[in-house]
């Protein structure tokens, strides 16, 4: 069991270097520029973003009605009440929960792994004090989410 979990942390940490290589043999085809880019700080501020976006079609869906028809408003979808007020909240909010979720799930993976790369003496003790306060901002980060998460019904 250990084994197997020392594998997929082995996986997981090796998995950027593998995208990289392999994005690196289809040079030719994609320019790939990490910098950032899906790094979970990115992910949040294009997250918000979206919620923006989402924003104003609710005031451009308050501003069509009367002009346009209900069953054009139909159409066009995620038009009604239920989606507006309370669908896209929950939607955005599940994504976020996802992102903030799954980057503490990675920083205690990254501690496990790098205490027994400490305790094997590949990284000195400030690596493994690092990647200790990385986990601690972590569930510090996930912690006040939760704390605010709110299902709106």
């Amino acid at each position: 069991m250990i084994k197997m979990f020392l594998i997929v942390c082995i996986s997981l940490l090796q998995m950027n270097a593998l995208e990289k290589e392999l994005i690196v043999e289809h040079s030719a085809v994609i320019e790939y520029k990490d910098e950032g880019r899906f790094a979970l700080p990115n992910a949040l501020k294009r997250l918000g973003q979206i919620k923006a976006s989402l924003e104003s079609f609710k005031k451009l869906t308050t501003l069509s009605q009367g002009k346009l028809s209900k069953k054009t408003l139909k159409k066009v979808k995620n038009t009604s009440w239920e989606e507006q007020k309370l669908g896209f909240s929950n939607w955005s909010t599940a994504v976020e929960g996802t992102l903030i979720k799954q980057s503490f799930m990675i920083e205690k993976l990254k501690l496990q792994v790098a205490q027994k790369a400490f305790e094997s003496k590949e990284i000195n003790r400030n690596a493994y004090e690092k990647q200790k306060m990385l986990l601690v901002h972590a569930k510090k980060r996930f912690d006040t989410f939760m704390n605010a998460f709110k299902v709106r019904d």
